[in-house]
């Protein structure tokens, strides 16, 4: 991996941030008492050893070999039950390059989230706190994880404390409001450090309003930028209900978008009025339809079976964030064996908002995760968004499947996103997807195969960039507490532009104990 040597010796974000999360995450538990404290609570160190041959180290059109030994100590520390939950995870990386040792490298690895209950029926607190790698340049030759890469990888630290109340007034208001702070910081500086402060206040009619029921709504949210300029969402929307029969209501909505954000279309603000029905004949189906002249909406709900559930929410707006019309969908299937899902959905969001929400790859169970990565994890070029201060419009729908025969599991995605960047102008479209086939030998021994492609057509369509991927690999518990992997990948890069070309061959050989 290249590096930048002027760099090289600079003290890492992580050695300030790491001790700072651990506090925080674990301030509200240091509170309760010593007898509640040493109950629940598990930790599991361990240390996870690998060796990497890959015949193309810098993911160049004509690279050169190189042999990366990967020592990773890490520890995660974890409570169930009582008044709080707490999952914390770090993870140190040091890679050490045979040919480059210039390259040698330490990265730092977080996941922490913690739910406190502080005051049983009112008062709660969420934390989540992450750091990680990410692709610097997403226009470039991409990386799968951080032993090679053509020296464009970030450091991005996380941090979110979000306290709310949540109460039942007897039965005739349930109160909802939630303070958010968020925080994203990066290393090299590709994109604005952030701050953002939200509230959310939710108020509804209780279990003893029957014939009128009635919600109001308030979300806000405030975003600092570092080098950029500073955006504001913020929304107001209150529905009243007027049951008629049991399987009728009259509806009623109105409501308010006031945002401010950079962009190159006016921003449209105001209030809308809208009126309409909800029918609900069966347990089966329900219809919903609000006309109003700012603000048209209609859903269909479908449960055919008690294991299936579908949703389609169709729009219209003239004013907010999303003008004119759009969609949103969820389809979900949960069999014994077959579990199928697909969405679709439209938002607005910055690269800081979408850190927060990014996953990874998890080869261990073919599943996007939110949590620290297992080793052999990978980047998912799709949920990484090119590091820029414009504010991004996307449209996105994905599906997924799995199956389970209990020796062998299946799992299949396919995804399609649309971005529009609302500064330039410009669009970016990304699709593919991914199958993953895990056979269980024995009680011990597992078999996967992975393969799959992702296609980003960047810049309106002026670039063209297909990754795609295959692997195979085997992995086996030496005892309950230690388990080895032999992996083999091939990782290629096509584009229409040449620089961004590239072919990877690896097998990596890991051991990763618990103690």
């Amino acid at each position: 991996m290249v590096m930048d040597t002027a760099n090289k010796n600079k003290r890492p974000q992580g050695y300030v941030l790491v001790p700072a999360l651990v506090s925080l995450l674990l301030s509200p538990a240091v509170l309760a008492e010593e007898e509640e404290l040493a109950q629940g609570w598990q930790v599991t160190p361990r240390l996870t050893l690998s060796e990497t041959f890959t015949d193309n180290i810098e993911l160049e059109p004509d690279g050169d070999a190189d042999l990366v030994t990967e020592v990773s100590p890490g520890v995660n520390l974890s409570k169930q039950g009582g008044r709080s939950r707490v999952e914390f995870d770090y993870e140190l990386q040091g890679l050490l390059f045979a040919d480059t040792s210039s390259s040698n490298d330490i990265n730092h690895k977080l996941f922490g989230a913690g739910q406190f209950e502080l005051k049983p029926d009112w008062f709660y607190l969420d934390t989540l706190a992450t750091y990680t790698q990410r692709n610097t340049n997403q226009s470039g030759r991409l990386s799968l994880d951080t032993v090679t890469g053509a020296g464009d990888l970030d450091d991005v630290g996380t941090l979110r404390i979000s306290p709310y109340l949540v109460h039942d007034f007897g039965g005739q208001v349930e109160v909802l409001a939630r303070y958010t702070r968020d925080e994203i910081r990066y290393e090299s500086g590709g994109a604005s450090d952030s701050s953002a402060d939200g509230a959310d206040i939710n108020l509804a009619s209780g279990r003893f309003w029957r014939v009128v029921t009635w919600s109001l709504n308030h979300n806000r949210n405030r975003i600092s930028r570092s080098s950029a300029p500073n955006a504001s969402f913020e929304s107001t929307r209150a529905d009243v209900a007027y049951r008629l029969t049991d399987s009728f209501r009259l509806l009623a909505r109105a409501g308010n978008e006031d945002n401010d954000y950079p962009s190159s279309r006016q921003v449209e603000n105001g209030s809308y009025v809208a009126g309409g029905a909800l029918w609900r004949p069966s347990r089966y189906y329900a219809m919903e339809a609000l006309y109003g002249e700012e603000y048209k909406t209609a859903t269909l709900r479908l449960n055919p079976t008690r294991r299936t559930d579908v949703e389609i929410t169709y729009y219209d707006r003239d004013v907010g964030t999303l003008l004119g019309a759009a969609w949103d969908a969820r389809i979900r299937h949960r069999g014994p064996a077959l579990t199928l899902s697909a969405t679709y959905n439209e938002d607005t969001t910055t690269v800081q908002q979408a850190e927060l929400e990014r996953g990874y790859l998890d080869l261990f169970t073919g599943e996007v995760s939110f949590d620290q990565p297992q080793p052999g994890s990978f980047f998912l070029p799709v949920d990484v968004l090119v590091l820029t201060d414009e504010i991004i419009e996307r449209k996105r729908a994905s599906g997924t499947a799995s199956y389970d025969t209990g020796r062998s599991t299946f799992t299949g995605r396919i995804f399609n996103e649309r971005r529009l960047f609302l500064t330039s102008r410009t669009t970016e479209r990304v699709n593919g997807g991914d199958a993953a086939w895990r056979w269980a030998y024995d009680g011990t021994t597992d078999f996967i195969l992975r393969g799959g492609l992702v296609n980003t057509l960047r810049a309106s369509g002026t670039q063209d960039d297909r990754l795609w991927f295959a692997q195979w690999s085997v992995e086996h518990d030496f005892t309950p507490r230690a388990r080895g992997s032999l992996e083999l990948r091939r990782t290629e890069q096509e584009s229409d532009r040449a620089a961004n070309e590239y072919e990877e061959n690896r097998i990596t050989a890991r051991v990763r104990m618990e103690f």
